[in-house]
């Protein structure tokens, strides 16, 4: 990996959190497998398997499209893109039909503003087209921070595109925002999720197809427009499926049922895990921060077109160890292939980029909410960014701050109906590169990898909201089943600055481009090492992911 120029001290302090090896939490260590499955990666944003079992993984300030066909890692193809902040190339999807069609789709950013295309992969030389990008969607800001980025397709073969607010932050408690209500009128993308057809056309079926007027807001991108109180109607962005959202950076969809468990990056207070189970649901942001804001009635007195402020499944505070004072989460995936054995099996598996953590949650017997608290998996994860599920079934997270895909499976796999009782293959990793797993997509027998430099220290990660909820989120009685997290101080009263504003590339301060300045918190002053300078570069560049 390549090793960036020193930036600035206040860089190097992020960076320090992370300087540890990961490893998992001691009282799960027995039970899993972390593994390295690809390194020696630039700036890493995404990853999703090919239908072989290969894996493309995206560069955010390259462009470059990586190939990963189990020995060896080549790049495939770049896209042009704008860099600087959050911008760059974030995200990768595969097409469903990419048997025939060889589409993958992209989110990026490229003339001052984001886009969503597509590109065609050449079957005999594996090259990525990207000179002929076919673009299905743009106009999205992409001047500031929370971007977005996230796309998915769901069961219904629809494309899903998470875009941010534009960054307009106004750092002020839950509920007192005024500095940006693009995320609550419906004639804007921003602090949306968005649904489109594989060629960009609007499903039918999309919550604002036919409506003929909604609640509008500034026109324009920058943020006095964004600050404009909602007045008046206009014509609805019929692309748009929920709102309320600040920044839905990660998302994925649970298999079970359908439903898409979204990631919110929050701006002082807290983190968010919300659940999207159907079209038209307001996720509450500007009025609402986790649990905490104006009364949930405010959603549907603003946009007629949605009910109360949908609540989210959990929240965390910002000011919880590690990194107390900043945070940033990255949604996850789940862990609903049968190779993971019943206590491990159906769970949420989802991370923090500041904090450095990979935790589960347990879905409740509906899957649209949780039970229970947090259990770490991971400690020192390198900046999680992103996850994605193997055809092995195993789970895959991508961190930025080490150029690293890793990966996480259990230590005893459960043999799955009509396995042969072969064994899987060596570290996750396919006999040939056009082969699919061995043994019907068994994960592999992998010994896991431990580090007691931060097993010590407890997480001290359950809101307070959750305090009288089961100790066990339900994955079973057994006594070697995960541990949660123990109980969180006291939630943070809301003031402060916007610990996950982006820092602006180039010049070492912090800019959320509406003349607002931010600074990340509760970093203490640490006696400078020289391995903390050799790895100041790959913080500071996923700094500029999201915020």
């Amino acid at each position: 990996m390549r090793i960036l120029p020193l930036l600035s001290l206040s860089a190097l302090f992020i960076s320090l959190p992370a300087l540890a090896q990961q490893a998992l939490d001691p009282a799960v260590e027995n039970d899993l497998s972390l593994t390295t499955y690809v390194d020696n990666l630039e700036g890493p944003t995404g990853a999703k398997f090919l239908p072989d079992g290969r894996l493309i993984i995206t560069e955010q300030f390259s462009g470059n499209i990586r190939l990963w066909d189990g020995s060896q890692l080549t790049t495939i193809g770049t896209v042009a893109v704008q860099t600087g902040g959050e911008r760059g190339l974030l995200d990768v999807a595969v097409d469903p039909e990419f048997t025939t069609s060889r589409r993958l789709y992209f989110y990026y950013s490229a003339g001052g503003a984001q886009r969503v295309g597509y590109a065609t992969m050449n079957a005999q030389t594996n090259m990525v087209d990207t000179a002929n990008m076919t673009v299905v969607l743009e106009g999205m800001a992409a001047d500031r921070n929370h971007n977005g980025g996230a796309l998915e397709f769901g069961p219904d073969g629809y494309l899903y595109i998470g875009v941010g607010d534009t960054g307009c932050n106004c750092g002020c408690a839950p509920g007192t925002n005024t500095n940006n209500f693009f995320p609550t009128c419906l004639t804007s993308l921003h602090g949306k999720i968005l649904r489109i057809d594989r060629d960009g056309g609007i499903p039918a079926t999309n919550p604002l197809v036919g409506v003929a007027s909604v609640t509008a807001c500034g026109t324009g991108s920058a943020c006095n427009a964004a600050n404009d109180p909602l007045a008046g109607t206009g014509a609805p962005r019929t692309e748009i499926y929920n709102w309320g959202l600040r920044n839905p950076w990660r998302f994925n969809f649970d298999s079970e049922t359908g439903h898409l468990w979204i990631g919110d990056v929050g701006e002082v207070t807290f983190e968010e895990i919300t659940i999207s189970t159907g079209p038209g649901i307001h996720h509450g942001w500007p009025y609402r921060e986790g649990f905490n804001g104006q009364a949930v009635s405010t959603c549907g007195t603003a946009t007629p077109q949605s009910s109360d402020c949908k609540e989210p499944a959990f929240e965390y505070p910002h000011n919880e160890t590690p990194a107390s004072g900043s945070a940033s989460v990255t949604g996850g995936v789940f862990s609903n292939h049968c190779s993971w054995p019943q206590a491990w099996r159906g769970l949420y598996w989802f991370a923090d980029y500041n904090k450095n953590r990979v935790w589960t949650l347990t879905p409740n017997a509906n899957r649209d909410g949780v039970t229970g608290g947090r259990t770490v998996i991971v400690r020192n994860a390198g900046g999680p960014v992103h996850f994605t599920t193997g055809p092995d079934g195993a789970i895959y997270y991508v961190n930025v701050n080490f150029g690293e895909v890793m990966r996480l499976a259990p230590a005893t796999p459960e043999l799955c109906p009509g396995d042969d009782g072969g064994v899987p293959n060596d570290a996750g990793e396919p006999a040939d590169a056009n082969d699919p797993p061995a043994d019907g997509g068994g994960p592999a027998d992998a010994a896991p990898v431990v580090d007691a430099g931060d097993a010590g220290a407890r997480d001290q990660g359950v809101p307070a909201g959750d305090a009288a909820l089961p100790a066990d989120g339900g994955a079973g009685a057994d006594a070697a089943g995960p541990r949660p997290d123990a109980a969180s101080p006291a939630s943070d009263a809301g003031a402060g600055t916007d610990a996950n504003s982006s820092a602006d590339a180039g010049d070492g301060t912090a800019d959320d481009g509406c003349g607002c300045s931010t600074t990340d918190s509760g970093k203490p002053i640490t006696a400078l090492v020289f391995g903390a300078l050799l790895l100041l570069g790959f913080s500071r560049r996923r700094r500029s992911v999201r915020g």
